[in-house]
């Protein structure tokens, strides 16, 4: 994406989010920087997300809910693409 607002969500218990947005779509970069597995809940992105519903995981092609957890293990990260609402 190369245009487009860019928006980052408050850190909780070392997992980081920043999320790139157009009116077309939203990529979301989730960071976890704890040496221990952690959940992200896909809630917290509701200011960005704007109505969306679903998303996917790049490049793996997984579908989550805007109502489901993320698990990251140490030091991992994500990377989604949330469906146009």
């Amino acid at each position: 994406m190369s245009s487009g607002a860019m928006k980052h969500v408050t850190p909780e218990n070392g997992v980081y989010a920043v999320a790139r947005y157009n009116s077309k779509e939203t990529v979301v970069c989730i960071i976890n920087a704890d040496d221990k597995s952690r959940s992200f809940s896909l809630t917290r992105l509701d200011e960005v997300l704007k109505g969306a519903r679903r998303a996917r995981a790049i490049p793996s092609g997984r579908e989550y809910l805007l109502t489901d957890d993320v698990q990251l293990a140490p030091y991992a990260s994500m990377l989604m693409v949330f469906d146009a609402p």
